[in-house]
């Protein structure tokens, strides 16, 4: 239930009904947490929710305050399930998303260190080196995604652009 609330926020043109569908969702999440503390899967979605709500949030305030959230539970669910690379990717795109390349960097080489044959991960870094303009190890990681994904779409869109990039003289 809270997933597919999550997920119609995401799509209702009206902000405070989307603010509405979130605060549903998170009621729902919260009730599960407090029944099953050690559960991870509670905690990855209220990370989740609270990262797609400080993407909506028109106050900055709030939206602070969602980053902060967001950032909790992901510790949280890190702290649960310390080697699951789904969720050091995941947390990855919000650091992404927060423009703290670093970091991202640091989560998604975590993933990698336990599963090198994620095209997903490799996809993930190649942006994050695009976005810090360095080219060259983007496009190794994309070209490692492709390996492990030929048909991967945005592996091969990265690629494209890290190659315009380096033959245009731009970046490392």
């Amino acid at each position: 239930m809270a997933i597919a609330l999550m997920s119609k926020a995401g799509t209702v043109p009206d902000p405070g009904r989307a603010v509405s569908l979130l605060e549903q969702a998170r009621s729902h999440l919260d009730g599960l947490w407090e029944e099953n503390r050690s559960s991870y899967l509670e905690v990855w979605n209220l990370a989740k929710l609270h990262r797609r709500w400080s993407l909506l949030a028109a106050d900055p305030a709030a939206r602070e305050s969602h980053r902060l959230e967001a950032e909790r539970y992901y510790r949280t669910t890190h702290d649960l399930f310390p080697g699951h690379p789904r969720i050091l990717d995941d947390w990855a795109a919000f650091a992404l998303e927060q423009q703290d390349f670093g970091r991202a960097l640091q989560l998604l080489d975590q993933s990698l260190a336990i599963d090198g044959n994620s095209s997903g991960a490799h996809v993930l870094r190649g942006a994050v080196h695009m976005r810090r303009n360095a080219y060259a190890p983007a496009a190794a990681d994309y070209e490692r995604a492709l390996a492990l994904d030929p048909k991967s779409v945005e592996a091969k869109e990265g690629l494209e652009a890290a190659r315009r990039a380096l033959a245009g003289g731009q970046g490392p």
